[in-house]
């Protein structure tokens, strides 16, 4: 799937854990504020069909008991398929709160956030970075557990 260089198998499992613990403060700060600003619809917060923020507070947590070895692969791997979902999940709330034809959530409250500046920076690089973040974890953990050499 990777170009499997010395960059990449140097990877820290624990560090991209942790990494996804930024998603804590975008939707702490960012979706909360759309939210109040009637930029989102309250579906794509965590009082609606968003449960990501819960990612975010375990990923330091994650990291720590992974990195103290008191997290084996299997309970890591599963904690990455389980950010995957919840990404994948806001992803669609997004698209179908969007203005189109298609739209089928936040129709008193569309979601017109995703479609200004800055906040196009979120679909544009901080979900893909979230995505390729549990995606190499869970490359990584695969390999790793494999040859027996699990950081």
């Amino acid at each position: 799937l990777f170009r499997k260089g010395p960059e990449y198998q140097s990877l820290s499992i624990t560090w991209l854990i942790g990494f996804q613990g930024f998603r804590l403060l975008i939707e702490t700060f960012l979706f909360h504020g759309l939210y109040s600003a009637k930029l989102i619809p309250l579906e794509m917060t965590i009082l609606g069909r968003n449960p990501d923020l819960l990612i975010g507070l375990s990923a330091p947590i994650v990291a720590f008991l992974w990195h103290k070895k008191k997290l084996g692969p299997m309970v890591t791997a599963l904690w990455n398929l389980l950010g995957l979902i919840t990404l994948i999940n806001i992803v669609a709330t997004a698209i179908l709160s969007l203005p189109t034809s298609f739209q089928v959530f936040g129709h008193d409250q569309p979601n017109i956030g995703a479609l200004m500046f800055p906040f196009v920076l979120l679909p544009a690089f901080l979900v893909p970075a979230a995505f390729f973040g549990h995606i190499y974890a869970l490359d990584l953990l695969w390999n790793r557990n494999r040859s027996g050499k699990v950081d």
